[in-house]
């Protein structure tokens, strides 16, 4: 049987969340191993809100960190977290600006589900 997987893709212009300490890239790449130390200690998370030369980023439901890890915003949450509930567990980060989480998957579910449903669109603005 083949089962679809939809990976994350970076989308320009968008804000992202870095970890405050680099060694936590690891503990937020290797969540399965680390998920009761994240539930125990939430990383500390910066929202990265200019790029390189300044300009400012737009605000983002689900800012980028990594296809690795989905990160979800308040309003996020509010839209999927229900939907979501029985197939992942939502570890809060630490981040003063927002209240942001990270998706730790327990059950992964054939990604053509989503096809169906036709509730679901997380295009950028320039439709990529």
């Amino acid at each position: 049987m083949t089962v679809t997987v939809y990976e994350p893709t970076l989308a320009e212009g968008y804000q992202w969340v870095l970890p405050v300490d680099d060694s936590d890239f690891e503990v937020l790449r290797s969540l399965s191993a680390e998920r009761e130390a994240v539930r125990r200690r939430p990383v500390r998370v910066r929202l990265l809100k200019a790029d390189e030369e300044g300009h400012l980023l737009e605000e983002a439901d689900m800012p980028w960190l990594g296809s690795h890890a989905l990160v979800l915003g308040k309003r996020a949450v509010e839209i999927l977290g229900e939907l979501i509930a029985a197939d992942v567990d939502l570890l809060p980060l630490e981040c003063g600006d927002a209240e942001h989480c990270v998706v730790h998957v327990r059950r992964i579910v054939d990604a053509r589900i989503m096809n169906d449903l036709r509730w679901c669109d997380f295009r950028a603005r320039d439709g990529l």
